[in-house]
């Protein structure tokens, strides 16, 4: 931190103080006798760098406002899936695993991940350059307003629309593919949304060889292919590489965490900008105060010839 010294007579021992004014430095001296003022301004951000913080941060503030406006656009491709999920969390319809399963395997379109534009957060879109999973979003409106999702995509839709009325979820990663596993009933259930199946065990006991069958004719019903259901139990049943998620967590907590501040940042980093541009009017604003406030505390008269001066003056005029 930056600081102004202000140095003030009194007597002939002079006592210092400082006054923190931000970004740069403001001095100010006085000497013993307080008949002269000498001022040294040393900026330590020059007015091009503030200039230029200045105008990206309204860059970045116009492209944050436009991120905003966005946030709040539909997809016509996802707008029952939509409604739905508004329906179930407010209450208005009841829940079913089932049902709910279906919804999001026929509401939106499987395709590859979901990434964020620049349109939608330019912090995240730009991160996204550098490392490509921050680009991928855990957020379900904006999987909504995407229109398409993939396999652990669609789960985190259904996740979100199970624990809007307080079921307990959780994610299973299986060879390359994702499900979830619901509370329901008293008991785990596995529902794969990318799929459009579910069925009333847990992985663990759904990859076992006596389920095949129910696993065959349960995708068999759904219309899936034989080839799509070998493919599908050759997944399932490799269980060395299966791992389920504690209960609520984000399939990827590290950049679920990475999302969330993306959405705060956009924000505070052209603020930052902003202040930091305006820096220089601030400070200058300050000196001039404390440049006041010395002179109108300047004494009249600080040394005795001074003092008898104005003692035979009273006395002429008195």
């Amino acid at each position: 931190m930056s600081r102004s010294e202000v140095v003030v007579a009194q007597g002939m021992r002079p006592r210092r103080f400082s006054i923190g004014l931000g970004i740069g430095a403001i001095t100010l001296r006085r000497n013993a006798h307080g008949n002269g003022v000498r001022r040294r301004q040393v900026q330590s951000i020059p007015i091009a760098a503030s200039k230029t913080s200045l105008v990206l941060g309204l860059i970045m503030t116009g492209a944050s406002l436009v991120n905003l406006l966005n946030s709040r656009t539909t997809n016509p491709t996802t707008l029952p899936l939509a409604q739905y999920v508004s329906v179930i969390g407010s209450g208005d319809e009841p829940f079913d695993l089932s049902t709910a399963t279906a919804r999001v395997y026929s509401g939106i379109p499987h395709h590859e991940p979901r990434h964020i534009g620049p349109g939608e957060n330019w912090l995240q879109a730009a991160l996204g350059q550098i490392y490509m999973p921050i680009k991928t979003t855990q957020d379900t409106q904006r999987l909504l307003a995407g229109g398409i999702a993939n396999c652990s995509e669609r789960s985190q839709i259904l996740k979100t629309i199970a624990e809007s009325v307080g079921y307990q979820c959780r994610f299973v990663g299986l060879n390359g593919h994702v499900v979830l596993e619901v509370f329901d009933d008293h008991r785990w259930r596995m529902a794969d949304p990318d799929y459009g199946v579910v069925f009333d065990c847990p992985v663990g006991s759904l990859a076992l060889p006596q389920h095949e069958s129910i696993v065959v004719a349960t995708l068999a019903k759904r219309g899936h292919q034989d080839n799509a259901i070998t493919k599908y139990l050759e997944i399932l049943q490799s269980t060395s590489d299966n791992q389920s998620l504690p209960i609520g967590s984000p399939l990827s907590p590290r950049l679920y965490k990475i999302e969330r501040a993306c959405s705060w940042l956009i924000w505070i980093l052209p603020a930052a900008a902003i202040f930091i541009g305006l820096s220089p009017v601030l400070i200058s604003r300050r000196t001039s105060s404390v440049r006041m406030r010395e002179r109108t505390t300047q004494p009249i008269a600080t040394t005795p010839k001074a003092a008898l001066a104005m003692a035979h003056s009273d006395t002429k005029f008195g």
